[in-house]
C-alpha cells in the first residue's frame, strides 16, 4: 500500500472516530435543548404575565393622576 493510500485511510478512519463521538454526544445535547426550550417557554409565559401587571398599573396610575388633579394635589 502507497503513501497516499495510507494517508486517506488514516483521515478517513479519524473522521469516522469523531462522527461516532459526536452521535454518543447527540442525545446529552438534545436533551440539554430541551431543557433549554421548557424553560424559555416558562420564562415567556412569566414575562407575559408581568407584562399584563404593568398595563394594569400604568392605568391605575393614570387614574390616580386624573383623580389628584380633580381633588387639587397634583397640577
Amino acid at each position: 500500500m502507497d503513501t497516499t493510500t495510507k494517508k486517506i485511510l488514516e483521515i478517513v478512519t479519524e473522521t469516522q472516530d469523531a462522527v461516532s463521538e459526536i452521535r454518543k454526544e447527540t442525545p446529552d445535547m438534545r436533551r440539554e435543548i430541551g431543557a433549554n426550550t421548557r424553560a424559555i417557554v416558562e420564562l415567556t409565559e412569566q414575562l407575559r404575565g408581568v407584562m399584563g401587571y404593568a398595563k394594569e398599573i400604568d392605568h391605575l396610575m393614570t387614574r390616580v393622576a386624573e383623580l389628584e388633579r380633580r381633588v387639587g394635589v397634583s397640577k
